[in-house]
């Protein structure tokens, strides 16, 4: 029979054992020094001058005089003299000094919980529960790098994973727990910043393309300025959902006036070139009641005569002043039951060249506002008649100068030509290719028309032209 037991080595009670009380105490002594372990220190590697009674200390690393060869046991001052007690792997003790509880393993006492495996909850000043396993409660937190000369990098990088580009990895700020704010990856792989005013209604303010790390501000605000030339997509199988960026049906947009909306409402252009790629198709027209920023262009460019606007009413039509050229190319204008193909009811200047015409309710090219003015850069077709092939009113110009203009199929119009109240008109060295019905001009009230010698018949039309009111064709 053994004379102490497995663990904790109290001594045991032998048979007809004399003194018993004296194995008692021992074992009662070392249960008081064990249990509830707590140290003053475990630094210690001598023993204190003065002890105390019941004072208990880990022994040092290297310890010296009557604590030599003792290290790593706890010291127990009891009875006027030091008792050592070897610890058991597992051994909880406090250190008072430290305020850390350790253990013993390994043959060393180290900080408890140093390594923490599979911990399936963890409460820090509050419960942890099934929806949130880890929880805090507390005024203030710190992460701090390890520092190179503790075995770190210095560098401190938070990692945060999500399985799939559909699930959710973001921050979600609250207040009364109700949501207030999220950032992150919310159900795709852009990154977002929403706001809520209740928790239930969000509204998206920032995303940026993780592609091309382009921000864009779905409520306006903060323009991005660009810097370099850009491109819109506009399909008959998109969707104004999209961001216009992809030439696909799933990148493109559905309608011209949403591109242009998105580079009025959020880009500063800071004089680069901003294309509206027209797919082929038939789609609304344009609408520019607020100029865009920063200077530089805007381009409508089709796929040709495949690319129509059409509708009811004008399809390109500026009535802000435009702060660059508007350019239109390789698409076909017509209209329905009333409208101006193109129209400038403010300053600016639209360029057009390679576009096709097609009969329109209204005028072709109508200039009706001061500082409007249209300029041809190309060659072009007119497939249908109007009102007016050309009408500049109220100081507006128009320019096209040694142009080939085809008209196919006799287009009909009341007059090709019209200019008054000081419009202006420059058509000299043009082409005209094919014939069309109609008087050829009017020009009056101090309008202009200068053709440059091309003579009373240069323009198209089967009626003579008329001239009135201080008009001028010359």
């Amino acid at each position: 029979m053994s004379e102490t037991t497995s663990n904790l080595r109290f001594p045991l009670l032998a048979a007809s054992q004399a003194q018993k009380h004296v194995t008692v105490n021992e074992a009662l002594s070392r249960l008081d020094n064990i249990v509830q372990l707590s140290v003053l220190d475990r630094t210690r590697t001598a023993p204190p001058p003065d002890p105390e009674e019941g004072e208990r200390h880990i022994v040092g690393p290297g310890a010296t005089g009557g604590w030599a060869g003792k290290d790593g046991r706890v010291a127990a001052f009891q009875n006027g003299g030091w008792v050592f007690i070897e610890p058991g792997t597992g051994w909880i003790a406090w250190d008072a000094e430290a305020e850390e509880v350790v253990a013993f393993s390994g043959g060393i006492w180290q900080v408890a919980g140093g390594t923490f495996q599979d911990v399936p909850r963890f409460g820090l000043g509050t419960m942890a529960d099934e929806t949130n396993p880890f929880s805090a409660k507390l005024n203030s937190a710190l992460w701090t790098a390890l520092e190179a000369g503790a075995g770190g990098t210095g560098d401190l990088r938070y990692v945060m994973n999500k399985e799939g580009a559909g699930d959710v990895l973001s921050i979600l700020l609250q207040s009364a727990y109700g949501g207030r704010a999220e950032l992150g990856l919310i159900g795709d792989e852009d990154f977002v910043l929403k706001v809520s005013a209740d928790g239930a209604t969000w509204h998206e303010a920032l995303r940026i393309d993780r592609a091309t790390g382009r921000p864009r501000f779905p409520q306006g605000g903060v323009r991005e300025q660009l810097s370099a030339n850009r491109t819109y997509h506009v399909r008959a199988d998109g969707s104004d959902a999209n961001d216009g960026l992809a030439n696909t049906a799933g990148g493109a947009f559905a309608t011209v006036q949403k591109a242009y909306d998105v580079i009025a409402g959020t880009l500063d252009l800071a004089g680069f070139t901003t294309t509206i790629e027209i797919g082929a198709g038939t789609f609304s027209g344009l609408t520019i009641a607020k100029g865009w920023t920063g200077g530089g262009s805007v381009v409508l460019d089709g796929a040709g005569a495949t690319t129509v606007l059409s509708g009811i009413g004008h399809l390109v039509q500026w009535t802000a002043p435009l702060p660059g050229d508007l350019r239109i190319k390789d698409l076909k204008l017509t209209t329905v039951t009333s409208g101006d193909c193109l129209r400038g009811d403010a300053p600016g200047r639209v360029v057009w060249e390679a576009v096709e015409f097609s009969a329109c309710a209204g005028r072709h090219v109508a200039m009706i506002a001061p500082g409007a003015r249209a300029e041809c850069a190309a060659n072009y077709t007119i497939s249908g008649g109007a009102v007016n092939h050309w009408v500049a009113e109220a100081g507006a110009a128009i320019q096209a100068v040694g142009r080939t203009i085809a008209l196919t199929g006799t287009p009909a119009f009341t007059t090709f030509s019209a200019v008054a109240a000081g419009g202006s008109l420059l058509v000299s060295g043009d082409t005209f290719s094919g014939s069309a019905t109609g008087t050829r001009y009017s020009a009056s009230t101090c309008g202009t028309i200068r053709t440059n010698g091309g003579g009373a018949n240069y323009l198209p039309g089967n009626a003579v032209g008329a001239v009135s009111t201080s008009g001028q064709y010359v």
